[in-house]
């Protein structure tokens, strides 16, 4: 043992001196990533005495470098390095691994460390792309991506609209993870186009463009507002909506769409047009509506007045003033001329209530005293405008007049056919209606001939024989008034029959003109003039009628007739010439279209044609008070309800200085 000893000493002692020298590594290999197909040298560096051998090995094989193959890319370099002309990376050869070297020499060996090369690559084929999406403003959406195979495992990043999206730049809704890119509670900004990036050391790979488009649901801007207007006015409705896409605006009314656009105009309104009416926003992404309410007013109309009533001292005055109208008109009286009588409203009445007004608007006066005599005034109001009628109550020693009855509306030739019903109309407030044929009275036996309680005669089963001269006679106190009209039957097979029916709608007909009145006078003509009805009716106005009667105020006990006197006046004016001295006239104006003719205006004040004429100016500043009553003269403020059977209604009057309220069980 201590000679072994002493060798190996002695052989350390001649390494020491210079003789020989045990291997050593001076330069290790070192881990190396590489993109496929570049070169690369992994470096092995020994020294030792004699100088060392360097061999290569791979994951535990040995490599034969140099082999003498042409098609060998290894090389072992002088030095000792292992280079390597272009790395592969393939199903069948791969230089991937873990590599180290071993130097040997006749003294021993030294084995390098472990160095790992990496053949870099990147596929070009992504595993899932990002797909085009459509979100709704306020969702939350994910942009998927799996990129390519790659070794390192390639990176993502992402670009929006071409540019890299840097993250720490962006808001936090914004965030990343092996799905892809996520965006919560999306925004219309957010819209864009959006690539994905895969990227390691052998290169990037880019998608093509998804593209993100955040649509927003429909909002109102401009809510329609509710519209209250006059029957015959127009009506417009707007509604403004915002959206993505552009919302289609579209109007409904008793569920049915009636138009498209952001406005809606309805031209002549009527009654069928009130109600509620629903805007409707709508796109692929949601829809929202709107309502508003389109109240329609008709002004009053007083349908029944009378002109005049005569009575004597202690006897009960009636004056009806029966009125149509929606809403339902407030009826007032007041007495012309007398500013302390005021204004009654209905159920209210004064001096002990011997002057009473009823729930219908009748003024009832009992006890007729001399100073009752006079002009009193029926005022209907709503909120569509007000209409007055007079009446002048006449006590027997102020010469008394009759007038005749109004035919208010009378029959129209007409040409029907063969088995149909004929309607001819004959309506007469306060009056007995009759009915001829050819100048022969008709007995009605309700088989044949129906005649209604407002005095239209029904004819049933129209034969050829049924064709002639049909006249409706009114019958009253005051007189006799006629109308006169031609009915025609002929065969629905005729070639040459051409049928006319009278129309039942009311609207179809034009509205009343208002009440005529005095514009000027001479000892022998007088000029009236009149307003238009508030509709126009189904057809284009063709004129007016004018009727005028006659009453003698010397001899009261005479009657005249109602008596046309123009038709189809272009102008809303007339003079009445020849007039004679000694007598009063009334006036009254019918509108005319091609459906017929209107109900007839309020009578006309009684103009009296005397030797000494009126005073002009007194009866121009009248003129002024009446045009001043007749429009709008009260307008609604509120209604309180007071308790189970009392309300109390606020109004406002258009006259200066004048500010009423009533409180109305």
């Amino acid at each position: 043992m201590i000679v072994g000893l002493s060798l190996y000493l002695l052989q350390l002692s001649a390494l020491v001196n210079g003789q020989q020298r045990p291997v050593r590594i001076t330069e290790h290999p070192v881990d190396t990533t590489v993109p496929r197909n570049d070169p690369v040298t992994l470096q092995c560096k020994a020294e030792g005495n004699p100088d060392p051998v360097i061999t290569w090995f791979k994951d535990g094989e040995t490599i034969f470098p140099n082999s003498g193959d042409s098609r060998s890319h290894r090389i072992l370099l002088p030095g000792g390095a292992l280079f390597f002309l272009a790395v592969t990376h393939s199903r069948r050869e791969s230089d991937s691994g873990v590599y180290w070297c071993l130097a040997r020499n006749s003294v021993g060996s030294a084995r390098s460390k472990n160095a790992t090369l990496i053949v870099a690559y990147l596929q070009s084929e992504f595993k899932a792309v990002p797909q085009s999406i459509r979100s709704i403003q306020g969702e939350s959406i994910t942009i998927y991506c799996d990129p390519p195979k790659g070794q390192p495992e390639p990176q993502v990043k992402w670009k929006k609209n071409g540019q890299i999206i840097n993250f720490d730049n962006v808001p936090s809704r914004y965030w990343v993870d092996q799905f892809g890119l996520h965006i919560d509670h999306t925004e219309t900004h957010d819209s864009g186009r959006y690539q994905c990036i895969a990227f390691n050391v052998a290169g990037s790979r880019e998608t093509s463009s998804a593209v993100l488009t955040v649509h927003t649901k429909p909002e109102i801007i401009k809510s329609p507002q509710n519209v209250e207007t006059i029957s015959g006015e127009d009506a417009y409705l707007e509604c403004l909506a915002t959206g993505d896409p552009t919302p289609l605006i579209s109007w409904r009314k008793d569920k049915r769409q009636i138009a498209e656009g952001k406005s809606l105009r309805i031209e002549g309104v009527t009654m069928a047009d009130d109600g509620m009416y629903t805007c409707m926003a709508e796109n692929s992404v949601g829809s929202v509506v709107r309502n508003a309410t389109l109240t329609v007013f008709v002004p009053p109309i007083i349908t029944s007045s009378e002109p005049f009533v005569r009575v004597e001292i202690g006897d009960i005055a009636t004056l009806p003033c029966f009125v149509e109208g929606v809403p339902v008109p407030i009826v007032e009286w007041t007495k012309e001329g007398y500013f302390e009588w005021g204004i009654m409203l209905p159920d209210s009445g004064r001096d002990g209530d011997r002057i009473k007004i009823t729930p219908e608007g009748t003024l009832v006066i009992r006890d007729i005293h001399p100073e009752d005599a006079g002009t009193y005034i029926c005022l209907s109001v709503n909120p569509g405008g007000g209409e007055l009628s007079r009446t002048r109550i006449l006590l027997i020693s102020e010469k008394p007049t009759l007038v005749p009855p109004i035919i208010a509306r009378g029959p129209s030739n007409q040409t029907l056919p063969l088995k149909s019903e004929a309607f001819l109309f004959c309506e007469a407030y306060g009056a007995e209606v009759s009915w001829w044929k050819d100048k022969r009275n008709i007995e009605p036996d309700n088989v044949k001939f129906f005649v209604g309680k407002d005095g239209t005669l029904k004819i049933r089963d129209l034969q050829t024989s049924d064709s002639g001269d049909y006249s409706c006679k009114a019958s009253s106190k005051g007189g006799n008034t006629y109308w006169f009209a031609t009915l025609k039957v002929e065969s629905p097979s005729s070639p040459e029959a051409t049928f006319d029916r009278a129309t039942k709608d009311p609207l179809a007909l034009p509205g009343s003109p208002s009440k005529p009145h005095l514009v000027s006078r001479s000892s022998e003509s007088v000029v009236i003039s009149w307003k238009s009805g508030n509709r126009m009716g189904a057809s284009p106005l063709l004129g007016y009628l004018v009727e005028t009667y006659k009453a003698d105020i010397r001899n009261a006990s005479s009657t005249g007739q109602w008596r046309v006197i123009e038709r189809r006046l272009a102008s809303d004016s007339y003079t009445l010439k020849n007039l004679l001295p000694g007598n009063l006239y009334l006036v009254l104006v019918r509108a005319e279209n091609s459906h017929g003719l209107s109900l007839p205006s309020p009578i006309s004040d009684w103009i009296e044609i005397t030797e000494s004429l009126i005073d002009d100016a007194d009866e121009g500043e009248r003129e002024q008070t009446r045009e001043a009553l007749a429009g709008q003269v009260l307008r609604l403020d509120k209604v309180v309800s007071i308790n189970a059977t009392s309300v109390q209604v606020i109004w406002e009057s258009s006259l200066p200085n004048v500010i009423q309220q009533q409180k109305t069980p």
